[in-house]
């Protein structure tokens, strides 16, 4: 029998952002996708997710969830999933090496903290970092509520899988970016035409939309891809190459947003970019986030947990 002991182990995730999109589930007691999916693996150096899972005997018997500070509601079906699975991952363990503490069955404390927008549509191995590595994202903030309808209501099957994995491969993004984009598009698109309608975009990322079209236009080809998940943040896909026609160019129309310092990108003129979506992207953007691919989860000693079992003071 485990004591008072507290057990922990923490890890740190990336920001995952799909560009073949998850509509749907065909096991809603699993959480089981009805289509396979692809996102593009963010670096945990701008962007992640710190959870330290905890058990032990002086807990109290409910299980906490304390996401970015804030304790959360427990009850939900994928929350109440997570925590069978976790249990369920010992309970194995145990069985297999009798040495083990048995802890399995003690009650649960779990710690998050992101450093992005939680569940405001920012959320599958074809290549590692390592294969694409020039691959750049531009993420403009619009909103860091909580989406209000998770995007696993969605039924629709898209078709796009096999044409993204060539495009990954081969390191094509004319074919990566125009996938991406008529995935986006395919995805809103149904949100929008259910009933009752799902709206996830807004106005903002709609200029977004027009000052990406505006930018591959003067280049002559796709240079510049959008996407939006369950939420109206846009994420921008571009090559390290053309850093200055996309990164730069948009910085050039949104000069005094946060997040700009975080690399060292040149304004360029945005002068041929549509100057209503401009306005409308001054007015709604907060802030904006600059990264590239990375790797997976990665285990951490760095806990966010005190001595006593308590939540580390922010």
């Amino acid at each position: 029998m485990a004591g008072q002991e507290i057990y922990q182990a923490s890890t740190t995730a990336p920001v995952n952002i799909a560009v073949v999109k998850y509509w749907g589930k065909r096991d809603p007691k699993l959480n089981l996708p009805t289509n396979s999916s692809i996102s593009v693996t963010l670096s945990q150096s701008d962007l992640r997710t710190h959870t330290t899972a905890a058990c032990s005997s002086k807990f109290p018997s409910e299980d906490t969830l304390l996401l970015n500070s804030s304790p959360q509601d427990t009850s939900g079906a994928r929350t109440q999933a997570c925590f069978r699975e976790l249990r369920s991952l010992r309970s194995a363990l145990e069985a297999s090496d009798f040495s083990l503490p048995k802890i399995s069955s003690l009650p649960l404390r779990i710690v998050s903290e992101n450093n992005f927008p939680t569940a405001a549509g920012l959320a599958i191995e074809v290549a590692p970092a390592s294969h694409w590595p020039t691959m750049r994202a531009l993420i403009l903030v619009v909103s860091a509520e909580k989406k209000g309808v998770s995007s696993t209501s969605e039924v629709v099957v898209p078709k796009h899988m096999s044409e993204m994995e060539e495009a990954i491969k081969a390191k094509d993004f004319e074919k990566f970016g125009k996938v991406t984009m008529m995935e986006s598009n395919s995805f809103h698109s149904v949100c929008s035409d259910t009933f009752p309608p799902i709206f996830y975009l807004n106005d903002v990322s709609k200029a977004a939309i027009r000052v990406v079209e505006d930018i591959n236009k003067k280049a002559g080809k796709i240079i510049a891809a959008y996407t939006f998940d369950a939420g109206p943040n846009a994420v921008i896909y571009y090559e390290e190459e053309n850093t200055a026609a996309v990164a730069g160019v948009v910085k050039g129309a949104l000069e005094g947003l946060d997040g700009w310092q975080s690399r060292e990108i040149e304004s360029q003129d945005a002068g041929n970019l549509d100057a209503r979506a401009v306005q409308v992207l001054k007015d709604g953007v907060s802030r904006v986030i600059l990264t590239q691919v990375g790797e997976g989860p990665i285990s951490t000693k760095d806990s966010l947990l005190a001595a006593d079992g308590e939540a580390l003071k922010k």
